[in-house]
């Protein structure tokens, strides 16, 4: 067995293509408020751009090193400066070799949002609020004027919208219906200063909660028949300053169901299988692979949560990849032919009944454990299933392991699957993964014991 550390980089920027798939722009998966961006740099200040020099960057012989460090070079003359800054001229790093390389001018006067990089170097990105001066009219009136103001206490704020959900080419937060009346907790991370805060939100969709500096879990109770989508970025929220602000956006969806329970050819529940949600309009094409998986439970029942209107289709494996070809069962009602077609309102729940898996079909029972380097039981991890390792590496299930470190999948027999077991798999944290041999599933139970290494 192979033990990886895998570093868990989280994209900031997307790039966005027209249908011709031409490079339209480049958008920000996070957007900072002047308010909160001013206080997460390591300097500020208003300069004019004096020169640009592109450096060609070594390349990583190690892809879980991360990409390159930036290699454009970006002399500033600094003529405002707000914080981090006492030179008249600063030297900044940019990425120069990417889609998403920020557009500069020499002679242009910025306003600049800069990072500590290794080596004491300082860089900016396309996604910091780094611009133009004379487009930053918003971040020099609050450096100028609330920055500098003595407070005592900052800020927690943000809005919550709910998508029409209607089909569009281009998808614009901001232009999307309020969502109001809803209820927002405000948490403390502290543990020796525990303390909640509580704000409902406007017609605007909008609210705001004056808290201390510290750190902050913030979560959104929406009504039963709807879920809310969280922050981009990884909680908590951390106000560093009390003149700044932490901000948490929502998006609320509608809390779609579908359930079933899965027999055997027997008429016997099936346990620890996953089973996928397909669209119906995803069936015809060439690639594609389920969005959405369920565990079944002890009496073989599931339930898909969270789920948009539309029409759906119930099967084990359904993916189609590159080499795979179709792979895919379909699960029917009653012992029928044809697989059911699953119509779904929003906010629907709809009972799929008993669903029953081709007789063709074989199954087989894996078992196994995670254990520490010296032996112990791992409480602390999840076993992922893939199935067709290096030919499209479909999920075919996940667990967490129980108390004694184990866990069980139910799997198709005859087909080829490796076992992954993970550990600090939350985003924005080093992933440690140790990988089974291939495998190809055999009638009749089979197990597997996995082992961290230090």
């Amino acid at each position: 067995m192979r033990t990886k550390l895998l570093l868990l980089v989280t994209a900031v920027v997307a790039c966005i293509w027209t249908s011709g798939a031409r490079l339209q722009a480049c958008s920000c998966g996070v957007s900072r408020l002047p308010c909160e961006a001013a206080w997460e740099a390591t300097s500020v200040f208003v300069g004019a751009l004096v020169s640009i020099v592109d450096e060609t960057p070594e390349p990583r012989r190690d892809p879980l090193e991360g990409p390159p460090p930036p290699s454009r070079r970006l002399t500033f003359r600094v003529t405002e400066p707000f914080s981090g800054v006492s030179a008249p001229q600063v030297l900044i790093y940019a990425d120069g070799h990417s889609s998403c390389t920020m557009p500069l001018t020499t002679g242009e006067v910025y306003l600049v949002y800069a990072f500590q990089l290794g080596e004491g170097r300082l860089y900016t990105h396309y996604c910091s609020r780094t611009r133009p001066a004379a487009h930053a009219s918003d971040d020099l009136e609050y450096l100028r004027g609330p920055a500098r103001r003595a407070s005592g206490l900052g800020t927690i704020q943000g809005v919550t919208r709910q998508p029409d959900l209607q089909p569009k080419e281009y998808y614009n937060f901001d232009e999307e219906p309020a969502y109001a009346g809803a209820r927002v907790l405000v948490e403390a991370v502290d543990p020796n200063r525990p303390a909640r805060y509580e704000a409902t939100t406007g017609p605007d969709g909008r609210y705001s909660v004056k808290v201390p500096v510290g750190k902050y879990h913030v979560a959104l109770t929406v009504r039963d028949g709807l879920w809310a989508a969280g922050p981009f970025r990884q909680l908590p929220l951390e106000v560093r300053d009390p003149r700044g602000c932490a901000s948490a956006d929502f998006t609320v969806y509608p809390d779609g169901r579908i359930g079933g329970r899965v027999l055997d050819v027997d008429g016997r529940p099936v346990p620890a299988l996953a089973v996928d949600l397909l669209p119906v309009e995803d069936v015809a094409k060439d690639w594609y692979a389920s969005r959405y998986q369920a565990r079944t439970d002890v009496a073989g029942e599931f339930e898909f949560t969270r789920l948009r209107p539309g029409a759906y289709v119930v099967g084990v494996s359904l993916y189609r990849l590159g080499g795979t070809g179709e792979r895919g069962v379909w699960l029917t009602q009653d012992g029928e032919a044809t697989r059911p077609r699953i119509g779904l309102a929003a906010e629907q729940r709809v009972w799929a009944g008993e669903l029953h898996l081709p007789k063709a079909v074989e199954l087989t029972r894996v078992t196994g454990s995670v254990s520490d380097a010296d032996g112990r039981v791992s409480r602390d991890a999840r076993v992922r299933v893939l199935a067709d390792p290096g030919a499209g590496d479909a999920d075919a299930g996940v667990t967490t392991v129980d108390a004694a470190g184990g866990f069980t999948f139910t799997l198709i027999a005859g087909r080829t699957y490796r076992l992954i077991a993970e550990r600090n798999f939350e985003p924005g944290t080093a992933r440690v993964q140790v990988l089974s041999d291939l495998f190809k599933a055999v009638a009749g139970p089979m197990s597997f014991a996995l082992r961290f290494e230090k």
